[in-house]
């Protein structure tokens, strides 16, 4: 038998043996290419970093890994959509590793990948390789390929390395040494624009395992990571690995019973991924109004009966609502003799739901919450004195943007009245009539007024008639008018300052408060009311927000109790003038040290997650449950979702990330079901990978290896 020539040319370009390349072609098809590039950017950096770093040793520190036959100890590279594996030499492991992963020097400095940290893989025999509080990831091939015990010897061969050579390692650490901040920032900087070229490179590795370029001073080229048929390695259609023979009956319903949860948009993917792989598959959906038959916008064919969709690709019998539990299965039992798999669109209890349980599998949608698997933690590498700058300008902008506090009634129902008057819009009163010439003229010449249509006395401060609710309102807005909190400029559906329009608000405005004012506050309201109404409103607004009076002098003596308490008096005395000369020029002494800000991912323990997860399902199937969590696009290194996996009760068997198609939801054109290639269809084949392998264990008992767990074995 001939080989594939696909695979042979994967080999190439990937230093793969031809097993390994035609298992991945087998798993992955073409849909992202014959040889993937990265395409997120954290883990086109860490790829990068990783063959600079390889290719750069630092001087003084560890000699370097120059193996005939290998890219700086490299046999090659496995690299795919999502991920990156790399396959070290025979004999290389530890070197490698010990090159890769951070150590100290007795300098003081770091070399290796500032904060890269190892792990033994529980769920497979891999080593992963990933940057604190980042998602992207490295997976390192162990030097025998079924042994976790193996990873973890590897390990300790990259220790002793470092050690012999009179390093410390510091991948054993759980937080970044204050060394590794710089030194990250110094690699980055060294990395500059070439990280997608040096990621392509390594992902190339076997082009370059007679003899890398001068990769020591210079970065890689386009013209160097091409190899020798480019054109060949663009994104094909393709169909999933789902061909091997697979009998079954998969119900998709949502996990908390709630429509718009996208079932019908998951049916219609894994039906055209299947069929796209040869396998006979047939939907059974109801005739509401959001499924599979409105999707397409056509009508459902009689109960029974097989029609086609649009575009030939699946035959499908309706299954109406109406139609009790008994008819249904019967419709199932005949579906199943005809068709290698059944899908039914089981969605929530307005559907069919219950068939989820007499169904092989059930796939159940939830929402994706990323609170169920982490959180971001915040750490400031910054320089104290750094910190203490940046928590005085948050303590100036407090400062200079506060509103005066009034210290007399003037000042105070100055206050009142401007602040009311952003919202104030007069209305009819219910019934009374009261006021009606004054809200006839402000609602004929305001023509913001009157294009927000009255409802009613709720647009007036308060209800006149009503005692309790005049007395909460004076009171309330007494007590709130010893500082003012303007919008400034005014609100754009009221007219500015200087619009004569303002001026009737204003009359309009005092007209309805002054009965209650006079009584409140007699002479002092006669003598507010009328300085408002003819000194001009911006003089007004000026005087009410001046911070003329405010001065860096006045913030410090404000703020100095609270920062010695906070800070010192050490720092407090010997830069609070640093701060401010600072502030008079200009310059800014805080923005320059953003980087190192680390927000640290913390994955929260497996059982919590899996605990979270089991609990979206308000109502679990009588059959085994596969979760596909719904949401953005999300990465996860395959060794945090099989810990999940393993996590999970009895009766939930696995978990799958499922993408929100909008494509699909939007506009099921018929097309998409046929369509090999693109990021809906990838992410169709995805999950009808963990479909088909949990329903074969489900129906034969026998399981099928995970395309993760298995990808490199030969």
């Amino acid at each position: 038998m001939s080989k594939d020539s696909n695979a042979t040319l994967r080999t190439r370009y990937t230093g793969e043996s031809y097993t390994q390349a035609q298992q991945w072609l087998r798993r992955n098809g073409r849909f992202r290419g014959l040889v993937p590039d990265a395409d997120d950017p954290q883990q086109i950096r860490l790829e990068a970093a990783a063959l600079l770093t390889l290719a750069r040793p630092a001087a003084g520190s560890l000699p370097p890994v120059d193996a005939a036959g290998t890219l700086f100890g490299l046999a090659g590279t496995s690299p795919g959509a999502d991920e990156l594996v790399l396959l070290p030499a025979h004999g290389l492991h530890g070197p490698v590793l010990a090159r890769l992963l951070p150590s100290l020097t007795t300098d003081g400095a770091v070399v290796g990948i500032p904060g890269l940290r190892v792990f033994v893989d529980r769920a497979s025999p891999y080593l992963w390789l990933r940057r604190l509080g980042e998602h992207a990831a490295l997976d390192v091939l162990p030097s025998r390929r079924t042994s976790a015990t193996a990873a973890r010897e590897d390990v300790t061969a990259a220790t002793l390395a470092v050690q012999q050579n009179g390093l410390s390692p510091l991948w054993d650490l759980d937080h970044q040494h204050e060394r590794e901040i710089a030194a990250w920032r110094a690699l980055r900087a060294e990395i500059g624009d070439d990280g997608p070229r040096w990621s392509r490179a390594l992902r190339r590795g076997g082009l370059f395992l007679g003899g890398a370029p001068g990769w020591r001073s210079l970065a890689p080229t386009d013209e160097e990571v091409r190899g020798p048929k480019p054109d060949q390695l663009v994104p094909r259609p393709v169909a999933p690995e789902a061909a091997e023979q697979v009998r079954g009956v998969v119900a998709v319903a949502s996990a908390d019973g709630r429509g718009g949860r996208g079932c019908t948009t998951l049916v219609l993917a894994l039906a055209g991924a299947l069929a796209r792989s040869g396998v006979r598959v047939v939907v059974l959906a109801g005739d509401d109004p959001v499924g599979v038959f409105a999707a397409f916008r056509v009508g459902p064919p009689q109960p029974g009966v097989w029609a086609p969709l649009p575009g030939g690709v699946l035959r499908q019998p309706i299954m109406l609502g109406s139609l009790t539990r008994e008819i249904a299965e019967r419709q199932v039992t005949a579906a199943r003799e005809e068709f290698d798999v059944v899908l039914i669109d089981a969605g929530t209890d307005y559907q069919h739901r219950e068939l989820a349980s007499s169904a092989d599998i059930a796939v159940l949608l939830a929402k994706y919450s990323a609170r169920d698997w982490g959180y971001v933690e915040r750490v400031d590498h910054r320089p104290e004195e750094v910190r203490f700058f940046e928590w005085l300008s948050q303590r100036a902008d407090e400062y200079f943007h506060r509103a005066p506090t009034a210290h007399t009634d003037r000042r105070r129902l100055l206050n009142l009245l401007t602040e009311e008057l952003q919202w104030y819009q007069a209305s009819a009163l219910a019934e009374s009539g009261e006021h009606q010439e004054l809200v006839d003229l402000l609602w004929s010449r305001d023509p913001a007024a009157a294009d927000a249509e009255p409802d009613g006395e709720g647009d007036l401060p308060y209800d006149p008639s009503d005692p309790e609710d005049v007395e909460d309102w004076w009171n309330e807005t007494w007590s709130d008018s010893v500082t003012i909190d303007l919008d400034t400029p005014f609100p754009a559906e009221f007219p500015t300052p200087g619009d004569p329009r303002t001026r009737e608000r204003q009359r309009a405005l005092v007209e309805f408060l002054t009965p209650e004012g006079q009584l409140r506050h007699g002479a002092q309201w006669t003598a507010a009311t009328t300085e408002w109404l003819t000194r001009p409103l911006e003089e007004i607004v000026q005087e009410l927000t001046s911070r003329a009076d405010r001065t860096v002098d006045g913030l410090l003596d404000e703020v100095e109790e609270p920062a010695v308490e906070r800070w010192g008096p050490r720092l407090w005395h010997e830069k609070r003038g640093v701060w401010a000369a600072a502030r008079e020029a200009g310059d800014d002494l805080v923005s320059g040290w953003a980087d190192m800000i680390e927000h640290r991912h913390r994955d929260e323990p497996a059982e919590q997650t899996a605990q979270a997860l089991t609990m979206a399902v308000w109502q679990r199937p009588e059959t085994t449950g596969v979760l596909a969590l719904m949401g953005r696009e999300t990465r996860f290194p395959h060794h945090r979702l099989a810990a999940v996996r393993k996590a999970l009760p009895e009766g939930l068997a696995d978990v799958l990330l499922w993408p929100e198609q909008t494509d699909l939801r939007e506009a099921p054109a018929p097309e998409l079901l046929s369509h090999r290639s693109g990021p809906a269809s990838a992410a169709a084949n995805r999950a009808a990978q963990t479909v088909v392998r949990q329903l074969r264990l489900a129906t034969t008992g026998t399981p099928v290896t995970s395309a993760r767990d298995n990808r490199l074995e030969s």
